[in-house]
């Protein structure tokens, strides 16, 4: 399982409280404030703060980890904007 996939599944419940980290191999890039919400089915994510400039590459990574947390908690997953 990679990093990342680790990172979101280890911190759902800090997540509801604080936001979760998000880590791109040995490293701590940024910070996911995102939200479940259960009785409409979906997991709401507000914003993905970058603490480093993200490669297109890491973007995609992340983007991809954060749809498997959606899938993995069986919701469908809402992006800002």
């Amino acid at each position: 399982m990679p990093v990342v996939s680790r990172c979101v599944r280890s911190c759902w419940t800090a997540l509801r409280r604080t936001g979760c980290w998000r880590s791109y191999g040995d490293r701590l890039v940024g910070k996911l404030d995102a939200a479940a919400d259960r009785k409409a089915g979906v997991l709401r994510v507000n914003a993905l703060h970058e603490d480093v400039p993200f490669t297109k590459t890491m973007s995609a990574e992340i983007g991809g980890e954060i749809e498997d947390l959606a899938r993995w908690l069986e919701l469908e997953l809402v992006l800002p904007g």
